[in-house]
């Protein structure tokens, strides 16, 4: 995806996962740019992965590391004819899931 100048950067949607780490969403066009991070919590990735699929996403390109702590960088595609998403919903659905993984950590 080539890259303009400052003008052209998407939305940007900033929030705090429930560890305090940020996480940034950026929606333009029917595309999904992601930046996550917080702490190494099992099936973190493929959680993640389903739920941004599950709202009619597929990801063009994924960067994951799980050492020391979880980082993603992913772009996704909005499905064509799926219902259009905005950075908001995405940003709801990785919180709770954020923090549903801080419940299931703190039960084991």
């Amino acid at each position: 995806m080539a890259s303009g100048g400052p003008d052209d950067r998407a939305p940007e949607v900033s929030f705090f996962s429930a560890d305090g780490v940020p996480i940034q969403v950026f929606s333009k066009d029917g595309q999904l740019q992601i930046h996550f991070c917080c702490k190494n919590k099992p099936g973190m990735l493929p959680d993640l992965m389903e739920a941004v699929e599950r709202l009619g996403f597929l990801f063009d390109e994924v960067t994951a590391s799980c050492h020391p702590y979880f980082t993603f960088d992913g772009v996704a595609t909005q499905i064509t004819g799926h219902q259009a998403v905005d950075a908001n919903e995405v940003r709801t659905k990785l919180l709770s899931l954020v923090q549903g993984k801080a419940c299931e950590s703190a039960s084991q």
